[in-house]
């Protein structure tokens, strides 16, 4: 049942979330209201009114209106938390206040329902064969008629209020398809010169992994190289196995990955070079002190070919260029369009709605 109950509140947000998850930044909103002008950041932001008040009154408010069209303040609460988990999800380092959210939520709400009015100009409508099929898919998931009904009661929502939002998700996918997506095009020409113009990102790095004994230098030279020469014996005898070395104080046995250009293990870089895994070196004279490695794994520098990743350069420049196109799309319905913004009227007292 927690399945079902979460796949309709999908069914309700995921249009919220799909038009405006292709964005990397915050994006500001536009507006035309002579109200709102002028407030920059000093406006209230949903979650103030959210503290104060519970879903039900937040139905009341009206958090923006886009050409005549309310958009409530609940819609943007439960956006805005549905934003949020998924945030939380992705451990971002960064992670948004929530009032930066719920301005983010207000935003993609705002898009939403441009789009919408958008694909009614152009005569949109969903086939009533994939409305019906979503409806038996939430039907099927809650686990039969009685669930669905308790399901329906526990949203309060009617199946009428239910199968408009499917039908609305469903013309948003649509105009969305027919605006942006299949407008976007890569060519073959354009993944190969992307491959050609960054080879080295393509560049496996070499890899060389090896144990390494480091020596104490606490000795004298002679006294340290003479326990170092012991030391190899001693590997030696236990299998070519720096591991089974009984530790004494005079060695600490490390895993260690050397890289070229490091000037510190220059001597141990140049020695493992010239090992086969599982091979052992000779006593080696470093700038730290004395050391003894074994060669765990040596990979290579390897340029990955056309073809092993053709596959990621062109969904990376698909998804690039769906954010342009998204971007663009946006700024163009916005640009003629009414958009009033009333998010600090939320600082008024619990339930009353902006006039």
């Amino acid at each position: 049942m927690k399945k079902a109950v979460f796949f309709i509140i999908t069914i309700l947000l995921t249009v919220g979330i799909w038009l405006g998850s292709v964005y990397s930044e915050d994006k500001g909103v536009k507006t035309n209201s002579s109200e709102s002008a002028g407030q920059g950041n000093k406006a209230a932001t949903p979650d103030q009114k959210a503290k104060q008040i519970n879903l039900e009154e937040a139905k009341k408010i009206v958090a923006a209106k886009v050409n005549g069209v309310d958009i409530k303040l609940d819609a943007v609460i439960v956006l805005a938390n549905r934003l949020q988990l998924k945030m939380t999800h992705a451990h971002s380092s960064e992670e948004p206040s929530v009032a930066q959210i719920q301005r983010t939520a207000l935003e993609r709400l705002i898009e939403q329902e441009l789009a919408y009015q958008k694909a009614k100009t152009l005569g949109i409508v969903p086939e009533q064969k994939a409305v019906d099929a979503a409806l038996a898919d939430i039907r099927t998931k809650a686990g039969g008629e009685e669930e669905y009904k308790k399901l329906l009661e526990r949203q309060a929502m009617t199946q009428e209020q239910l199968r408009t939002q499917i039908e609305k998700n469903l013309i948003l996918e649509t105009i969305y398809k027919q605006e942006v997506l299949d407008k976007i095009s890569v060519s073959e020409e354009r993944i190969k010169k992307e491959y050609e113009e960054n080879r080295t990102y393509f560049t496996q790095p070499e890899k060389i992994s090896v144990l390494d004994v480091a020596i104490s230098p606490s000795s004298s030279d002679n006294g340290a190289e003479t326990v170092a020469r012991e030391i190899l014996n001693n590997i030696r005898k236990n299998d070519n196995d720096p591991n089974k070395l009984i530790q004494d104080g005079t060695f600490v046995v490390r895993d260690y990955e050397l890289k070229k250009d490091n000037d510190g293990n220059k001597w141990l870089y140049e020695a493992a070079k010239k090992l086969k895994p599982g091979e052992i070196s000779d006593v080696i004279k470093a700038d730290d002190g004395l050391h003894i490695i074994k060669l765990v794994e040596h990979k290579p520098e390897k340029l990955h070919t056309f073809a092993e990743v053709r596959g990621f350069i062109e969904s990376k420049l698909r998804t690039d260029e769906q954010n342009q196109k998204t971007r663009e799309w946006f700024d163009r319905l916005k640009k003629n369009a009414k958009i009033e913004i009333f998010v600090h009227e939320a600082q008024r007292s619990a339930g009353q709605a902006p006039k």
